[in-house]
């Protein structure tokens, strides 16, 4: 009986849509009419009479994984972004390991410059600390390594960074769309003598757990710089550049390719009763649903859910507010993606709102599956995506207990029963 049900919904959704396609002005068919009066009872319910949204929840999930394609250096107000790596050992000429101080004419730090930035974008300072890092540091965990973060850095145990090996101040060039401005950095010579050292008969350095770039108070300014983009032509990625006197009395240059490495970021605290999408540090918003009114084996003909955007607590780079956010299912709520067929894009209309239009899939899902569950709601880009999307740009929207009703979010339902009469 279960069966035979839902694929008579099955019928009938496709009947009610091709009668909604067709013009306003006509009337339905015999069969259309029959079955609408006869066997459809067609609902709505929505969050603004019937209390279906229980509860809205900003959280921020920890993106476990290395950096690829760009990174982020600076800091922005209470935004802060510190960026650690290692150097590829294998991309070292043979005669390297024999370098002394005495032989390097230059030693620098080259960061090739991306389009995106964030914070005082008139006439921002960017200004960093360049050190050494003492300790190992990883961003993924597992049974014998700990995950490093944030607060592991700088606050408890605060134990990873050594001297000083070099120090920017100035301002980057924003104006371009190319990829031909750079950052370059004098590195003490000393340090990287040391750290180039590598074990006899081995491509591999003796003692080096990386370097760290890290955003000093008075930098205003987060910027983006490209790390990995075509592996073939180095002058295109950030990386180590030594030029130093070889033993047969030449110059040669070395470039070591960044390997390993890790963004580490700060943010401010989504205000209480807000939701946020933010992403890079991927802050999501959970909306926990009650829609156990609705029958298991309703079918969900049109759903619409609008969000309200805080514009004076959401913050954007230049590269403008994003188009588009996701809204999915997820197996847990800290998972780095939705269950593959239960996840939509939303985006702003005409009147600044945004509108997700077309969530019958998750909506569904939830019925299907008790009535009562989450859908959430995230950026569209994490660390791990193109150097074009990897950003610190934050949506913050009003939630479920907005002091204003109308900036509350919406969601709203239309299904359809097979009457039993």
């Amino acid at each position: 009986m279960i069966n035979k049900n839902i694929n008579l919904i099955a019928i009938i959704t496709v009947i009610i849509a091709i009668i909604g396609l067709s013009s306003c002005n006509d009337l339905p068919t015999s069969i259309g009419e029959t079955l609408m009066k006869d066997t459809v009872e067609v609902s709505t319910l929505s969050d603004e009479n019937a209390g279906i949204i229980q509860s809205t929840e900003a959280y921020q999930t920890i993106i476990k994984s290395y950096t690829s394609n760009t990174t982020l250096i600076g800091q922005t107000g209470d935004t802060k972004a510190v960026y650690l790596f290692r150097m590829l050992s294998n991309q070292l000429p043979d005669s390297i390991g024999t370098v002394t101080p005495e032989q390097i004419i230059s030693a620098k730090l080259i960061l090739e410059v991306a389009p995106y930035a964030i914070g005082n974008l008139t006439n921002g300072l960017f200004s960093v600390d360049v050190k050494e890092v003492t300790k190992y540091w990883s961003k993924i965990e597992n049974d014998s390594i700990q995950l490093t973060t944030y607060s592991s850095l700088f606050n408890s145990p605060a134990d990873y960074f050594g001297r000083k090996i070099g120090q920017y101040s100035g301002q980057i060039n924003l104006s371009t769309t190319g990829f031909t401005d750079e950052v370059a950095i004098d590195l003490d010579k000393t340090y990287i003598s040391d750290i180039l050292q590598k074990k006899p008969g081995t491509n591999t350095l003796v003692t080096s757990q990386g370097i760290a770039v890290i955003p000093r108070s008075d930098c205003d300014i987060i910027n983006q710089f490209v790390t990995y983009v075509n592996i073939a032509n180095k002058d295109t990625m950030s990386r180590v550049e030594l030029v130093y006197h070889n033993l047969k009395g030449g110059i040669d240059t070395a470039k070591v390719l960044i390997a390993n490495d890790g963004l580490f970021t700060s943010v401010p605290n989504v205000p209480a009763g807000r939701m946020a999408v933010q992403e890079n540090v991927d802050y999501r918003t959970e909306i926990k649903l009650d829609l156990s009114k609705i029958d298991k084996f309703a079918g969900v003909i049109k759903t619409e859910l609008i969000l309200t955007l805080d514009e004076a607590n959401s913050f954007y780079g230049n590269a403008g507010l994003d188009s588009a956010i996701y809204l999915g299912i997820f197996s847990d709520r800290d998972q780095t993606s939705p269950l593959s067929t239960y996840y939509v894009q939303g985006g702003p209309d005409s009147t600044g709102k945004f509108v997700f239009s077309s969530l019958s899939a998750p909506i569904q899902y939830i019925i299907r599956h008790g009535g009562k569950g989450s859908i959430i709601i995230y950026p569209g880009h994490g660390a791990r995506n193109s150097y074009t999307d990897n950003k610190m740009d934050r949506m913050v929207f009003f939630g479920k207990d907005a002091t204003d009703p109308t900036k509350r979010p919406i969601l709203r339902i239309a299904y359809s029963n097979v009457a039993t009469k």
